[in-house]
């Protein structure tokens, strides 16, 4: 009986699992983008790599607002816990964001998905994926510009951003 209640005690013990809360990431802040990597898409391959930094023009003409046209190293965005900002104006005394869109971040904490940031602008929902996190660095892939009708993405971009 003795052995049966140490054997009963060690399995109670086993079961007994830490669980620890998963902690809530915050990548609140103003952001700069300071490389994007662009790249065509057809059904059967992936090409024409092109790389924007430092100062260089990213310019996508199916884009949003705001996102049409990015200057790598001087494009500024915002993001709070419930909103995506683009396009400020500075002044002295405060910064005015022409475009804000509210905003939705899914954390998935795993190796293989970090998460996503989701947010509709001008009737589209876009989804930002979180492939990487380096020392206040971001690495982003949107979900793509997709021509009209339901072929698929034609044109898939990763934006790196620097926390200021």
């Amino acid at each position: 009986m003795k052995s049966l209640n140490v054997l009963f005690a060690l399995i109670l013990l086993a079961a007994c699992v830490k669980q620890t809360p998963v902690q809530q990431v915050n990548y609140s802040g103003t952001y700069v983008i300071t490389k994007i990597t662009s790249s065509l898409i057809s059904n059967t391959s992936i090409s024409n790599n092109c790389v924007f930094e430092n100062g260089e023009q990213y310019i996508e003409n199916s884009e949003i607002p705001a996102l049409d046209t990015i200057v790598t190293d001087q494009f500024l965005l915002k993001i709070s816990t419930s909103s995506i900002s683009f396009s400020p104006t500075i002044s002295v005394t405060d910064t005015t964001w022409k475009f804000n869109y509210p905003l939705i971040f899914e954390s998935f904490n795993t190796n293989l998905n970090l998460g996503r940031f989701t947010f509709f602008a001008n009737g589209t929902k876009r989804i930002w994926k979180l492939t990487s996190v380096i020392n206040n660095q971001l690495i982003l892939a949107p979900s793509g510009i997709w021509p009209n009708g339901n072929a698929g993405a034609n044109v898939q971009i990763t934006l790196q951003l620097k926390k200021l």
